[in-house]
Parts: structure tokens; C-alpha cells; sequence
């Protein structure tokens, strides 16, 4: 899931906010129970947890997202 997030960027910008990501996804894939994660609008969150979400149904799990806001909701 990690691999989802390039190393390199074109800008520096980019490449902290997905320096963050994978740190984010590295965190999620390691827990052993619930783990949240959040985020001001923009930062990456969606993109973090649909990483996540096709590991964890790759090896078979069954993922339910849930989020406060409709549209996040549904890009889950």
C-alpha cells in the first residue's frame, strides 16, 4: 500500500504531503486494532486510506469506511 505514494514529486509540496501519506498508511497497516486518522481538508486522507482499503481487501478483508462528511463517505 505504501508503494501508492511516489517517492519523488514534482514539487515540495507535493512530496511532504505524500511523505505524510505513506507514513500515515505505514501506521494504519501496522495497527493492531483501531486506528483513526485525521487531517485538515486537501491533506491526502481519501487518497491514505483507498491505499489502505485495497491491501486490506486484497488479503481478503472486508473494509467498511465511515466518515462525518457525505462526500468522504462515499470516495471510501
Amino acid at each position: 500500500a505504501v508503494k501508492a505514494f511516489p517517492e519523488r514529486c514534482p514539487t515540495p509540496e507535493e512530496a511532504e504531503r505524500n511523505a505524510g501519506q505513506r507514513d500515515a498508511v505505514r501506521h494504519l497497516m501496522q495497527a493492531a486494532s483501531l486506528s483513526v486518522l485525521t487531517g485538515r481538508a486537501g491533506t491526502g486522507k481519501s487518497a491514505a486510506l483507498r491505499a489502505c482499503r485495497q491491501a486490506w481487501e486484497r488479503s481478503g478483508y472486508a473494509v467498511t469506511g465511515v466518515a462525518l462528511s457525505g462526500v468522504a463517505a462515499k470516495n471510501l
